[in-house]
């Protein structure tokens, strides 16, 4: 008992004796300790607020420019602000190319007409075609073969008696369906053709018989469905045709048939989404023009004819609009300069060109007033313009206004 009562008075001693420091440290522990972050409490966990730590260089540059500032400020009234003297650079914006389609940007522009072409009638067929075209209001061309015609008068008188239907012609013979033998002979083709349009008549537009040839004034253009050769040989047939006054017409589309039933081979909403996609493509001989090409045949059931109604309704929803044959080279291309500039002139013309007034015309000869002097440069035109060489100018009286001019052409 002695021993362990002297143990706590030690204890006692050596805690009495320091008893400041002894509760200093036990006060900076528990300091120690609040200030540590506790790893369960999530908001204790904050982090240290980071310095930006700049370059010397830059510290420099920073202190420069809060100096020049400072003295800027004091110099510059009140209203001037200092950004307006350190203008802050803007960033360029990069626009981006649009990157549009030249074939297709267009396209909502351009007009859209299609020319309904239906060939080899009068036959089987053409009556429910014509009907159809009638009920409808529709502008079609029917280019008729001359042998067919001589057998199916009554058909004939019905569609040319049609205001809105044009009748074409379409060789005598249709070749027979021996056509390569046919295109042998020039004129042998131009007879067949001259025959038929004596039986048919009206205007000379012609579409050749198993060919898709165009002869127009501004489209010349042979079939590509046939070989080179072929194109070589028969090439100077269209031409002679064509210098008889005719003007032949191809097609830009076909509207095909079976070869057995003879029914068409795509209805109406296929076919309008063909003549869509041809129209954007531009791939026709003349642009936002369609030539559509079908045959009587196919159409010589109700069924068969309603496919025809449903495709004319489906292109008139579309904003297509109906022409005959004839409208189709209606307006003739601009003359270029060049082509202007090469042209021969008259001499009227060249006397015009001088401000010579063209008063009135006695057979031959041309009577035209012009100022004092200007006969002199008519002299001088007449000797050195070709055109003018053969004209003789006789002065016949002279005033002092003006002189009076007589030349013979």
């Amino acid at each position: 008992m002695k021993f362990h009562k002297i143990i706590i008075l030690s204890s006692f001693v050596i805690a009495g004796a320091q008893p400041i420091t002894a509760e200093y440290n036990i006060v900076e522990t528990e300091a120690k300790e609040r200030s540590r972050p506790n790893p369960l409490d999530i908001f204790s966990l904050k982090r240290k607020p980071t310095v930006n730590k700049q370059r010397p260089e830059q510290e420099s540059v920073n202190k420069v420019q809060k100096e020049t500032n400072a003295t800027i400020q004091k110099i510059t009234p009140n209203n001037i602000d200092i950004a307006d003297f350190h203008p802050v650079k803007k960033k360029k914006k990069k626009y981006k190319k649009k990157t549009t389609n030249k074939r297709y940007a267009t396209t909502k522009s351009r007009s859209k007409i299609i020319y309904l072409t239906f060939d080899d009638g009068p036959m089987k067929g053409t009556e429910n075609i014509i009907r159809v075209l009638k009920e409808e209001g529709v502008n079609a061309t029917m280019f008729f073969v001359g042998s067919h015609v001589e057998k199916n008068r009554v058909l004939y008188n019905k569609a040319s008696s049609m205001p809105n239907l044009l009748i074409a012609n379409h060789t005598y013979s249709h070749a027979n369906g021996k056509y390569e033998a046919f295109y042998n002979s020039k004129q042998g083709v131009v007879n067949d053709i001259n025959r038929a349009q004596k039986i048919i008549g009206g205007r000379k537009l012609l579409r050749l018989a198993g060919r898709n040839v165009w002869r127009l004034p501004n489209i010349h253009k042979n079939d590509y469905g046939i070989s080179k050769a072929r194109r070589l040989t028969e090439s100077p047939k269209y031409n002679a045709v064509a210098k008889k006054g005719y003007q032949i017409y191809g097609w830009d589309i076909e509207w095909n048939s079976k070869h057995v039933t003879g029914n068409p081979s795509y209805d109406a909403r296929q076919m309008s989404n063909r003549i869509e996609a041809l129209y954007k493509s531009r791939n026709m001989a003349k642009s936002g023009k369609i030539v559509l090409l079908a045959h009587d045949y196919m159409f010589r059931g109700k069924t068969r004819v309603n496919k025809l109604r449903k495709l004319i309704h489906t292109l008139r929803s579309n904003g297509w609009k109906f022409h005959t044959i004839d409208k189709y080279n209606k307006s003739i291309p601009k003359i270029k300069k060049e082509e202007k500039k090469k042209r021969r002139k008259s001499p009227l013309d060249i006397l015009r060109a001088k401000n010579i007034n063209l008063m009135n015309k006695d057979g031959n000869a041309s009577i035209v007033t012009a100022q004092k002097g200007v006969d002199l440069t008519i002299q001088a035109l007449v000797l050195s313009d070709k055109s003018l060489r053969t004209a003789s100018l006789e002065n016949t009286d002279t005033t002092k206004d003006e002189s009076i001019i007589k030349i013979h052409f």
